[in-house]
């Protein structure tokens, strides 16, 4: 089937950290007042979460039979008093499938590659105690790569069957190796269940640093980034270079247009600089 190119009405800038100040990570239009995105919606979903070119890449288990994690905008999750769809459950999450027992890292999970990481937060249920592991490291790893910078016991689980909020992520530092998510550069944060039940994410509040969330909106009538089919072009030349939605760069190129049709189906940004200036663009491969 042919791929076709979604082209969204923000036009974005540079993508220069400002360690100064902090903003959300995904766009206003789509987090709640308090800056939550929620996984009670399909095209949230859709964007954001899957297995490539996803701002939230799902990682399968470790163990036979490698059962994969999803995501679901219509699962219910557990309710406060640990039963599953009982009364406070919440509708939708990234279901990240049982470990092969208690403490053990080998259940499913899913891991970001952010620009930077100022602070996280998320919302779990589960039918049983919670044991996550919360792993990850400077710049863009593979989950084998990623280092551990919190992990729980069966005596200290992370919380009790019900729901649970799992706040200050970010400011967590391991004892030992002083490994912590808190960067003002490029991180990967990774999470994987690591008990023998199902655990439901619900929601993620996530904020990096910059303002925009490194993002600065511009309008240009000059040398703006035009399209025709999957071929991004510029009035003059320019350096191309075409990022994922977790801020990965996947292609670049130089010259007066550059070709998408090669990029698997998901969401990028659309860089273009020259000596007049830069323009980004945000597009959605279908």
């Amino acid at each position: 089937m042919k791929k076709s190119l979604l082209i969204l009405s923000a036009l974005f800038a540079t993508m220069a950290i400002n360690a100064q100040s902090t903003a959300n990570y995904f766009p206003a239009s789509e987090v709640d007042a308090d800056g939550w995105l929620w996984f009670d919606n399909q095209t949230i979903i859709d964007k954001y979460v899957g297995y490539e070119n996803t701002a939230i890449l799902l990682a399968s288990a470790t163990f036979e039979p490698y059962d994969e994690p999803y995501a679901s905008a219509t699962v219910k999750g557990v309710g406060i008093d640990g039963v599953l769809a009982s009364e406070g459950c919440k509708t939708g999450a990234i279901v990240l499938n049982a470990a092969s027992g208690i403490m053990k890292e080998t259940g499913g999970g899913f891991y970001m590659h952010l620009p930077s990481c100022a602070e996280l937060s998320l919302c779990l249920s589960s039918d049983a105690k919670m044991y996550p592991s919360l792993k990850g490291g400077p710049g863009a790893l593979e989950t084998i790569d990623c280092g551990l910078v919190r992990g729980f016991t069966v005596f200290k689980p992370l919380a009790s069957a019900g729901v649970f909020t799992w706040s200050g992520m970010a400011d967590l530092v391991h004892g030992t190796t002083g490994l912590t998510i808190k960067s003002e550069s490029p991180v990967t944060v990774y999470i994987q269940n690591a008990n023998s039940h199902d655990l439901y994410v619900h929601g993620i509040y996530l904020k990096v640093y910059g303002e925009g969330g490194g993002v600065e909106g511009v309008e240009s009538d000059n040398n703006a980034i035009t399209f025709a089919g999957n071929v991004a072009s510029t009035a003059d030349a320019s350096t191309f270079t075409v990022y994922n939605f977790a801020g990965a760069e996947v292609v670049t190129a130089s010259g007066s247009q550059i070709d998408l049709g090669n990029l698997s189906r998901g969401g990028y940004i659309v860089r273009a600089a020259n000596a007049s200036g830069v323009w980004v663009k945000k597009v959605i491969v279908k």
